[in-house]
This record gives structure tokens, C-alpha cells and sequence, in this order.
């Protein structure tokens, strides 16, 4: 499986301090620094957001589509939630 990159585009470089500009890095590299950089934020009582997609290019990773409903979060649930049925007729 292809290692999934990303890259900051030039635009954007103002809003992401340490994210090398318009170079493919690895996403779990990107990852670790937006998380450090959302934590210090944090701790500095500033709100930043993790990051917007859209000011990234990506490449690379798994050709294959994932199954609707897959787990992509470590914190996923592993069984999603059963819909509750009611004895109750629908209403019109």
C-alpha cells in the first residue's frame, strides 16, 4: 500500500507556522504536527482549528474504496448504533 502524503498549499502557508510549504510529506507526520499545534494552541487559550482539507493536496494511500460504514477512527465504534423499533404506528 502507497504511503498517503500531503502537501501545504502556498496560499495558505500563513495559517499552518511549521508546515514545510508546497513539500509531500507523510499524513500521519501532518497529523502529528496540526495535533501539537491545536494542543499549544489550547494551552495558550487560543482556539485553532485542527486543519481545513482544502488548504492541502493529497496523493497517494489506498486505491481500494473502504466499505460504507467502516471504522477510519481508532475511537470509532466497532458495532454503530442499532435503531430503536417502537410497537407504535407511524402517524400521518
Amino acid at each position: 500500500m502507497d504511503i498517503r502524503e500531503a502537501r501545504l498549499k502556498k496560499e495558505f502557508a500563513a495559517e499552518y507556522p511549521g508546515i514545510p510549504l508546497e513539500v509531500w510529506i507523510p499524513v500521519a507526520e501532518l497529523a502529528r504536527k496540526l495535533v501539537e499545534r491545536h494542543q499549544n494552541g489550547r494551552k495558550a487559550g487560543r482556539f485553532t482549528r485542527t486543519f481545513d482539507p482544502t488548504h492541502f493536496e493529497f496523493r497517494g494511500g489506498a486505491s481500494d474504496r473502504r466499505a460504507r460504514g467502516s471504522r477510519t477512527r481508532t475511537t470509532d465504534r466497532k458495532d454503530p448504533p442499532k435503531l430503536q423499533q417502537t410497537d407504535r404506528p407511524l402517524e400521518s
